[in-house]
């Protein structure tokens, strides 16, 4: 599943084109905030980001990322519509690869639930054999002991 996360920087790094390229890199990218702010869709979560775009050249650099999403009313505000637009497009495609993800589980678990059961029930009949067996068995200790006692008087 995807992320979309929302990269800020100071505007005055040095060598900002090469923090652009490595944000670039990540996937689909849209700058806003006269390119000190971008909205990237990613596999990575934000510490791998991070991780990524600072390597060797930006360590000190001032860089905050964030986790977006609008489950429900995720982000809020006065932007462009081309952001909203850009936001609402991922959002949607996220949503429906994370509800496509829950059924899988959903029916994973749905399957164990009927193996288990079935294991249980296999259990339960075994168990009341192994009773059943046992009491047979302690009714025949009982008719040995009594014949024993017969034969010892």
């Amino acid at each position: 599943m995807s992320n979309i996360l929302l990269v800020m920087y100071r505007n005055n790094i040095e060598n900002v084109n090469l923090l652009k390229d490595r944000i670039n890199s990540l996937g689909d990218t849209l700058y806003i905030f006269e390119d000190s702010a971008a909205f990237v869709e990613t596999e990575l979560n934000v510490q791998e980001t991070y991780d990524k775009i600072s390597q060797n050249d930006f360590e000190t650099a001032s860089i905050l990322i964030l986790t977006i999403n609008n489950l429900p009313f995720g982000f809020w505000g006065r932007m462009p519509v081309e952001v909203w637009n850009w936001l609402n497009e991922k959002s949607l495609k996220n949503s429906d690869t994370m509800v496509s993800t829950y059924i899988q589980e959903l029916t994973r678990l749905t399957e164990q639930n009927s193996k288990l059961t079935t294991e249980l029930e296999k259990t339960k009949s075994d168990y009341e054999e192994v009773q059943k067996a046992l009491q047979i068995q302690m009714q025949q200790i009982g008719i040995l002991e009594k014949k024993l006692k017969e034969t010892l008087s």
